[in-house]
């Protein structure tokens, strides 16, 4: 998947990835509002489907702003996979 110009320019070093290990019990993620890269989901996709994996959105970071308009692109997400035993909590 292909950086769009907007990020790339901002942030030249990145990189993107779309596998999740069975393995991880928790997950630091970068998560766009809006798209910056070419065919990417956005947050709540990943949203929906780390939660399918067993996943609770745990904490919400601040991230990417715009720097001239101060909208917020991205943030980051701080999930923990649920302990099958216990509903109410990871």
């Amino acid at each position: 998947m292909n950086l769009l110009p907007s990020y790339s320019d901002a942030a030249p070093e990145s990189a993107y990835i779309d596998t999740v290990e069975t393995k991880i019990d928790g997950l630091l993620l970068e998560m766009s509002l809006v798209h910056l890269y070419e065919g990417q989901r956005l947050w709540r996709d990943i949203l929906d489907r780390l939660e399918r994996e067993g996943f609770v959105l745990w904490q919400i970071l601040p991230g990417f702003s715009d720097p001239i308009s101060g909208q917020s692109l991205q943030f980051d997400g701080v999930f923990y996979r649920k302990d099958p035993h216990n509903t109410d909590t990871c």
